[in-house]
């Protein structure tokens, strides 16, 4: 499949496979709502079909302005090392880095450092780092739990 890409370089939302139907949702969905609140918030009545007119073509474009750039999106998750928007993946430190797969995640960080965050622990740590090794998943799954890590693997509900 070939990219198109802008002047800028950038990608459009249609331009990432996985997918792509809950990223667009996503958009739309986000699109709709930030329109309605600002003509709610605006006290807009809609009075005339022309006053519908008008928001459908408001809310079209902020969904053409979200498709064109999905990172503007609040509730799109954005690959940390790729860019790539994200319906599911690794989540790190609450949210500070995202991942879209493991290929992404293990440039920055090794299976082991993963799992020391996972756990809640120093993931400098070489020591840590030794002992995370020996955990078993039931004591890892513990460990974020008590420490509350912030660190995991996910999918995001795409609400409609």
């Amino acid at each position: 499949m070939m990219i198109k890409k802008d002047k800028d370089n950038k990608k459009s939302a249609l331009d990432f496979g996985g997918d792509v139907r809950s990223l667009i949702l996503t958009l739309v969905n986000a699109a709709i709502n930030e329109e309605v609140n600002r003509w709610n918030k605006d006290r807009h009545v809609f009075r005339t079909p022309i006053d519908q007119f008008a928001l459908i073509q408001s809310m079209m474009r902020q969904v053409t302005a979200y498709i064109d750039a999905p990172e503007e999106c609040v509730e799109t998750q954005v690959c940390s090392n790729c860019g790539s928007p994200m319906a599911k993946g690794f989540v790190i430190n609450d949210g500070e880095e995202n991942y879209c797969s493991e290929e992404c995640l293990h440039k920055r960080y090794s299976k082991l450092e993963y799992l020391a965050l996972y756990a809640g622990l120093d993931h400098t740590d070489e020591n840590v780092l030794m002992s995370v090794e020996q955990l078993t998943d039931k004591e890892l799954d513990a460990l974020s739990e008590i420490n509350d890590s912030g660190t995991f693997m996910t999918e995001w509900e795409v609400i409609i």
